[in-house]
């Protein structure tokens, strides 16, 4: 039968042709099938959520955070892509436009946010607002999820499992297509990618949000055969891209090449309208012979009509419903008796009789051999036992391998009384005496020995600090006597107001007011006796083991914060008193790093971190680089080559260009460390890490581990990465070892922890 496609203006059909073409337009445009490849284009958005691997190294190093950090970004970003029960509640309310459109709006607020945080558009936010943003981003991408597949399942209830699977199957290539379409773009510009997850499955969600609509369900005969054409050009866009990946990966390509790969790409895409307009056009013609010529309709469209009316019953139920027990008719029907005959009669004696026989015979068997399985079951029970015993002896095995090490060490011991310390010219300083020669002072009745807790009551109210200023003149015993109780004073208040006297003093807070001069200044002598008095051990690498901690002189001190605060200012005011030479400030920074060993220090660690801020910009330009080499390898010696190494690194976390250097410094001290100063070269560090086969059983991957971290921070914190392909393609290989010489099934010790770290890492070193 020929087909009649419609006649279009230019075909001299004029105004008559001209509306025909448009309501053949319209007729697709509202048919089920171009609603279901509208269905494929929008279910590409929910697959941007793969590409955070992509771009979250940009997060990371824009907005300066530690892998903690992004971990938890990374947890939000899961939770609002699992999290589907706001989009399913507002489709229940909602018609789909309205959940297409929301959905579309929350995922270019939720990626443009981002976007503009990293581009440095905004005021750089809180950790908590980028979790926010994470999550309503991708929470987004379930919107137009349950829009479209609701829709689809709604339209095509016969075909609902075809459906979904050809639906889900969209949202797997969504990544790999978006990263086509970013390269041709953008190019190798990780920052925009964000920018094109926040609107590119948003211009998808609002161009076809009108044709994604429920439409009354009209069964048609060959809606397996369309379902099957759609598979076939899903399986070749996906081996297609599958192609593509893996050359961009051994081939750069330019950008004309990126270009002629998105076209292959949109020409897949669209395939599916072209099979939909093709069955539309079909029916089309259909419907127009039978309109036109009743004869003709009489002689080819009657047999297909009738086909239809034989192969689906209109009126009876769907396929699903004839399978439920509860929806069946519990009528039964009708059958035709059948006739039986001798022969029959016959043919179920003999059968009958056979069954008899065979019944008897295995009787006799089982008769037989009772006694002997009486006497395998002791056997049998023995061998039960035996196996059940070498499992626990493998599980035993395993579990002793598989014993997790945590990072710690003890880094105070037990602590020391210090020694009474006596102030007699306190009684006869300025302040003191002033008070007690005045008029009110008869009232009071203050005398010399009253005067140490009159002194005591005035540093607790903040008075001493404001009465200090006013004379201009800090007295050496007044100094003196702080700086005693500021370290050694047993009562919280007595040193905290000590502390905050000196910080006063050395940093001037009061505007208004001259600087003090000041009689006395401890000297890093007087730091480092109190740090042995609180029982400081510097060679913590020898004294792993906890001591009691029942024991009232052991553990950290109390004034430990006072003393991290003082020796903080005194390094911010190099420039107005100099108190610390770099060789002292250089023994202060590994103090303040080993001090983030000690477990229970953890609630100090911001205080930690602000006081090694505070002693890295102590040094000059000049002296920070010779200084920041020395620190580095005096690390290296002291701290154990185990997780507390790792710990070592990690908490130098800041995003400064002196710290990115001592961080990137100290790892690659200890790494030399770790290969026992055999190999001091970059790309010698390389070598030898690449040469590790880790399929061998005999393979230590918990030293692996502590390679792959080690390496990460010593490449990622220096330039070295980016000046030398070499050492990046050397750390690509090294990274893709470790992550697919690894299968799952590798059951030793940190085999997970190696693979999993190795493929976050090498999707960050995927360049275009």
């Amino acid at each position: 039968m020929a087909t009649v496609a419609p006649t279009s203006c230019a075909s001299g059909g004029g105004i008559e042709g001209c509306s025909r073409a448009s309501r053949f337009a319209v007729h697709v445009i509202k048919g089920r099938w171009f609603s279901v490849c509208a269905s494929f284009l929008v279910m590409i958005g929910p697959g941007s959520t793969y590409l955070f691997g992509i771009y979250s190294q940009e997060i990371k190093s824009a907005l300066g955070y530690d892998q903690t950090t992004l971990n938890l970004l990374g947890f939000f970003k899961d939770m609002g892509t699992n999290i589907g029960v706001p989009a399913g509640l507002v489709a229940e309310v909602t018609p789909t436009w309205f959940v297409l459109l929301l959905g579309s709006a929350l995922n270019l607020w939720g990626y443009l946010m981002i976007w503009l945080a990293v581009t440095a558009r905004i005021a750089r936010p809180k950790v908590w607002h980028m979790c926010v943003y994470n999550f309503v981003g991708s929470n987004s991408q379930n919107f137009a999820n349950t829009g479209a597949l609701v829709t689809c399942v709604k339209n095509f209830p016969e075909s609902r499992g075809i459906m979904i699977g050809l639906l889900k199957g969209f949202v797997g290539l969504g990544g790999a297509i978006m990263t086509q379409f970013y390269f041709a773009i953008y190019g190798d510009d990780s920052k925009a990618l964000i920018l094109m997850v926040g609107w590119f499955p948003a211009a998808l969600c609002v161009i076809f949000v009108y044709t994604i609509r429920t439409m009354k369900v009209v069964r048609q005969p060959n809606e397996v055969k369309m379902f099957y054409q759609f598979l076939y050009v899903s399986i070749v866009l996906a081996l297609f891209l599958m192609v593509m990946t893996i050359v961009q990966k051994q081939i750069v390509f330019p950008r004309a090449a990126y270009a002629g790969s998105v076209t292959v790409v949109c020409v897949l895409l669209f395939l599916p309208f072209v099979i939909a307009i093709r069955e539309e056009l079909t029916f089309w013609n259909l419907e127009r012979q039978h309109d036109n010529s009743p004869t003709e309709v009489a002689r080819c469209a009657r047999p297909r009509r009738i086909v239809w009316e034989e192969m689906i019953d209109m009126d009876g139920p769907l396929d699903f419903e004839s399978e439920d027990p509860l929806l069946s008719s519990s009528t039964p029907k009708k059958k035709r008796r059948k006739v039986i005959g001798l022969d029959d009669l016959l043919t179920d004696y003999y059968k009958e009789k056979s069954r008899l026989v065979e019944r008897e015979s295995k009787r006799a068997k089982a008769s037989k051999c009772y006694n002997s399985d009486e006497d395998d079951d002791v056997s049998k029970e023995t061998a039960f036992f035996e196996t059940i015993d070498e499992c626990q002896q493998q599980m035993k095995e395993i579990s002793s391998e598989d014993e997790i090490s945590y990072w710690g060490m003890q880094v105070f011991g037990n602590q020391k009384t210090p020694q009474p310390v006596t102030f007699p010219e306190l009684r006869s300083c300025e302040i003191l005496n002033s008070f007690m020669n005045n008029e009110l002072n008869s009232s009071v009745e203050l005398c010399a020995e009253k005067g140490e807790a009159f002194l005591e009551g005035l540093i607790v109210n903040g008075w001493l600090s404001k009465l200090v200023f006013m004379c201009g003149h800090v007295e050496k015993s007044i100094a003196m006597w702080t700086f005693n109780l500021m370290l050694y004073s047993s009562k919280e208040e007595l040193r905290t107001s000590a502390c905050d006297f000196w910080c006063s003093i050395l940093s001037k807070t009061e505007v208004d007011l001259p600087f003090a001069k000041i009689d006395w200044f401890p000297s890093y002598s007087d730091l480092k006796r109190a740090l042995e008095i609180y029982g400081f051990l510097p060679n913590f690498s020898s004294n792993r083991e906890l001591l009691n901690t029942d024991s009232d002189t052991g553990g950290p001190p109390q004034n430990i914060r006072a003393w991290m605060k003082f020796m903080a200012i005194c390094c911010q005011v190099r420039s107005k008193h100099s108190i610390f030479s770099t060789s002292e400030a250089e023994e202060l920074i590994e103090v303040v790093i080993c001090l983030f060993l000690d477990r229970q220090l953890q609630g100090l660690s911001m205080l930690f971190y602000e006081c090694m801020l505070s002693v890295i910009s102590f040094f000059t330009e000049k002296e920070w680089h010779y200084s920041c080499e020395k620190v580095a390898k005096s690390l290296a010696c002291r701290v154990p080559q185990d997780l507390n190494c790792l710990r070592i690194v990690e908490c130098i976390s800041g995003v400064n260009t002196r710290s990115k250097c001592l961080r990137s410094a100290v790892a690659f001290q200890i790494l030399v460390n770790c290969f026992d100063n055999k190999v001091t070269d970059a790309e010698e560090i390389l070598k030898f890490l690449i040469s590790i086969n880790v399929k061998d059983r005999s393979c230590d991957l918990f030293k692996m581990y502590i390679y792959l971290v080690l390496t990460e921070n010593w490449l990622y914190s220096n330039p070295l990465l980016e000046d030398k392909p070499v050492i990046n393609e050397m750390w690509s290989l090294y990274l893709r070892n470790c992550s697919c010489q690894i299968t799952n099934t590798d059951l030793r010790t940190y085999a997970s922890k190696v693979r999993n770290k190795a493929s976050y890492l090498l999707q960050g070193t995927v360049k275009g």
